[in-house]
């Protein structure tokens, strides 16, 4: 069992993804040890929504350092990439992706 507080990117909850969700709501989810052993909250999921998905099945990003400072990047500038901005940054070379963060 894991004690304290957690982090959660919008990239690693799926479900949340269009709901009117608010700090201290009730959720469900699944924590992951991410790169340098900090702990994240993944595949929340809002009551009424009964399964989180199995979320990245193959792919954990979470353990990739440079897939996870992607994913935080975004997350953090969710406003100013849109959906279609943040696919775009994904596929930059990582060489691109740095100079970008």
């Amino acid at each position: 069992s894991f004690e304290g507080n957690l982090v959660f990117l919008a990239a690693y909850s799926p479900l949340l993804e269009g709901k009117d969700f608010k700090p201290k709501e009730e959720v469900s989810f699944e924590v992951v040890e991410a790169v340098g052993g900090v702990h994240l909250a993944v595949a929340l999921a809002v009551p009424g929504q009964d399964v989180a998905p199995n979320l990245h099945e193959s792919e954990k990003p979470w353990e990739d350092a440079a897939a996870h400072e992607v994913e935080v990047f975004i997350s953090s500038n969710r406003k100013w990439f849109g959906d279609d901005g943040a696919t775009l940054f994904r596929g930059f070379p990582m060489d691109d992706q740095q100079r970008i963060m």
